[in-house]
């Protein structure tokens, strides 16, 4: 059947083509394929955000130690021990423990000051939901010279 006019195009109905099984069975597949690819991608991008939190906050962590040691200076370098324990809530859900060790080295000693090499070691477990991936080891190290007066 053919509809003639002189606002129309030329439409034939007669001949429209269905799809078969097989392209509606690929075309399924395909969305499905997208769709877990997504779904995938999202899932390790929210994983790595949690390792990222807990590396931050280690981070932090060795900062402030590293500083409080540096304005205290030897022998107890500001802490009341030289290892130590700290649990950090963080906005990602669940404490994640820190174990840090700080270990100083006397470089050298000069009649004008003392030369040291403090070394932060900070370990972490991460809470029950925390994925296994990466070191979980954080290491670092500050130089301090200790000028008499």
């Amino acid at each position: 059947m053919f509809l003639r006019s002189s606002y129309l195009k030329i439409v034939n109905f007669s001949g429209s083509r269905a799809y078969s099984v097989l392209e509606v069975l690929i075309a399924i597949w395909l969305l499905t394929f997208i769709g877990g690819s997504l779904v995938a991608t999202f899932a390790y991008l929210a994983k790595s955000a949690s390792v990222s939190a807990d590396r931050a906050a280690a981070e932090l962590l060795a900062d402030e130690l590293l500083e409080r040691a540096v304005a205290s200076g030897p022998p107890s370098w500001g802490l009341a021990d030289l290892s130590g324990t700290r649990e950090i809530a963080l906005e990602s859900g669940g404490e994640t423990k820190f174990d840090w060790t700080l270990t100083p080295h006397e470089l050298g000693n000069s009649g004008l000051g003392r030369f040291y090499q403090l070394s932060l070691e900070i370990d972490w477990a991460a809470h029950q939901d925390s994925v296994e991936r990466g070191s979980r080891r954080l290491h670092r190290i500050r130089n301090v010279y200790l000028e008499r007066l």
